[in-house]
């Protein structure tokens, strides 16, 4: 079998460099890509003239501006990165039929079963030649021609940089993009893994974060090598045999999964939604009410789509940025905001909360599967909030997301802040749904 060439194409300081590209006086300065000022929020993305005074992609705004205040501070325009990256994959595509978005800057693509020159489309005049390394220039048989190729399209047609990595499998072809940034291309072939990992951090690979890594920290694991020497047993004690499965195959470079085509891109596997609070939690009911005010845009979503799930994820993320993640299997799969909002603050009372500030939560349903036809009910309450989930779906459909809620989202503080941050300003429901009980609610026994 031949040895497989995929490619990991990731766009340098995405959102600042299409502003700079976008705006000549903003080229060589440094610029932070976040939200308002007024408003508690993280840097999107930073320039690399504002990375090299310490500003990260992710930490607080209010610190970025600390660290660089001469910093030009855009608030960011979604449609603007989504279209410049649709444009990009469009590229790309045309260039190969096997390309899979991975996220709004990053791609990965497979040349392995490509035969042929790449033809790319209106190639730019007066392309500087690279030198080629086996195989006849252009050809889809030398993946380093094809990656030099595809960074010339992206900056003739975009002014962008793009840094490239070259790998068997994906899992090495994304490490080898971040070895060498901005504008950079490694190639690190089968015959090279093990020597690539053997002293590599363990957080250098995609999927392994700061919970794993103090985990792996504890058995004595800070490198690629030293996971590579835990035996498979002792992995499946300490994450289950799955993930010790997984973690044991990464630290040795294997990976098969496969590219994915964008055009084929299978259903989302997860549906969620987080929110970054405007001042630190302590307040139990503030917490509910933010946890609930995020279920039922699941659950929306949900059922919009015409899917359920069966799995319930809550992220907490407190002041000092530690972050815990868990989730529970539901007995059943699951779609009103209700179902999803208990299962959530059942999982939260569950964490140890112990009054500590919260910062931001997420909650996301997992495991979805399409909403068939919905099981016989046992009772009459529980075809009463169909019919209630339902009606609510159609006032929404009709008049907008907003225009009617839970009476305990309707006056909250969470819900005029989650909207005035998407620009809608302070916004009152048209119409509130009460609390009583279903014997009292005309709707609930069928009444017209």
């Amino acid at each position: 079998m031949p040895e497989r060439h995929i490619l990991h194409i990731d766009m340098d300081a995405f959102f600042a460099s299409v502003e700079q590209a976008a705006n000549p006086r903003l080229r060589g300065k440094p610029v932070i890509v976040g939200g308002n000022r007024s408003y508690r929020s993280v840097v999107a993305t930073a320039s690399y003239e504002a990375r090299a005074f310490g500003v990260k992609t992710g930490m607080p705004l209010g610190e970025g501006l600390r660290l660089c205040p001469q910093a030009i501070l855009i608030p960011g325009d979604t449609a603007k990165y989504a279209d410049t990256a649709r444009r990009i994959f469009t590229l790309l595509n045309d260039l190969s039929p096997a390309v899979e978005v991975f996220s709004i800057d990053e791609a990965f693509i497979d040349l392995t079963h490509v035969h042929g020159p790449l033809s790319p489309p209106a190639p730019p005049m007066g392309l500087p030649r690279r030198p080629t390394f086996g195989g006849c220039p252009g050809s889809v048989a030398d993946p380093v021609e094809a990656a030099y190729l595809m960074k010339a399209m992206i900056r003739h047609h975009f002014k962008l940089t793009a840094s490239v990595g070259i790998g068997p499998n994906k899992l090495i072809a994304k490490l080898a993009s971040g070895l060498k940034k901005p504008d950079g291309l490694v190639w690190i072939p089968q015959a090279q893994v093990q020597a690539a990992l053997e002293n590599l951090p363990v957080d250098e690979l995609c999927g392994i974060g700061p919970r794993t890594k103090g985990h792996l920290l504890n058995l004595g694991v800070t490198t690629c090598g030293g996971l590579a020497q835990i035996p498979i047993r002792l992995l499946h004690q300490k994450f289950g045999i799955i993930w010790g499965d997984l973690l044991h195959k990464m630290s040795q470079g294997v990976s098969e999964s496969p590219v994915v085509p964008y055009t084929q891109a299978p259903e989302a596997k997860s549906m969620g939604h987080s929110h970054t609070l405007n001042h630190d939690a302590r307040d139990r009911e503030d917490i509910e009410t933010t946890i609930q005010m995020l279920a039922e845009k699941v659950g929306r979503r949900l059922r919009r789509d015409k899917m359920q799930g069966k799995v319930v994820t809550l992220v907490v993320r407190l002041a000092g940025f530690e972050t815990f993640v868990r989730q529970e299997v539901q007995p059943a799969p699951i779609d009103s905001g209700a179902a999803i909002t208990q299962a959530a603050m059942a999982i939260f009372d569950d964490m140890g909360w112990r009054g500590r500030p919260v910062r931001m939560l997420g909650v996301s349903a997992g495991a979805l599967t399409a909403r068939g036809v919905r099981q016989l009910e046992l009772f009459e309450e529980e075809r009463g909030e169909r019919r209630l989930i339902e009606a609510l779906d159609r006032i929404r459909d009709k008049y907008g997301e907003r225009a009617i809620a839970p009476a305990t989202l309707a006056y909250s503080q969470v819900w005029d802040d989650h909207y005035a941050l998407k620009g809608h300003g302070r916004l009152t429901p048209r119409a509130v749904i009460r609390e009583s009980p279903p014997e009292a609610d005309p709707l609930l026994r069928g009444e017209s």
